[in-house]
């Protein structure tokens, strides 16, 4: 039961976190298009939108790649094996879809108010 509930712990970490970088990809993709068809005016309206997804992005990559470290070092301690490791990386990709919506809705909240 311990396995499993760490497990499920990791997978909920990778899942909030992948789905901020998933959120950060997508707006930062959504700028440039908007930059390419309307030209620097989306840049003009939200100076900070721009950096700040770059370094929530960053953010969110260092915290998977921290996640994972102690991940490894857990299921080290814990013995999980590598079908926990599966049904672990694939329950934080399903998780992370839905989650992130939240992000978005978080997102053009901080681009209406800064």
């Amino acid at each position: 039961m311990k396995k499993i509930s760490l497990a499920l712990a990791f997978a909920m970490a990778y899942a909030i976190f992948l789905s901020l970088g998933f959120e950060c990809m997508f707006k930062l993709l959504g700028a440039a298009m908007a930059i390419s068809i309307d030209g620097s005016s989306v840049t003009r309206q939200y100076p900070r939108f721009i950096p700040f997804c770059l370094v929530a992005g960053i953010v969110a990559s260092a915290a998977i790649i921290g996640i994972f470290i102690l991940n490894v070092i857990a299921s080290e301690k814990n013995e999980l094996d590598k079908r926990l490791w599966t049904a672990e990386l694939i329950l934080a990709f399903v998780i992370s879809l839905p989650m992130i919506k939240p992000w978005e809705m978080l997102f053009d909240f901080l681009q209406k108010t800064f």
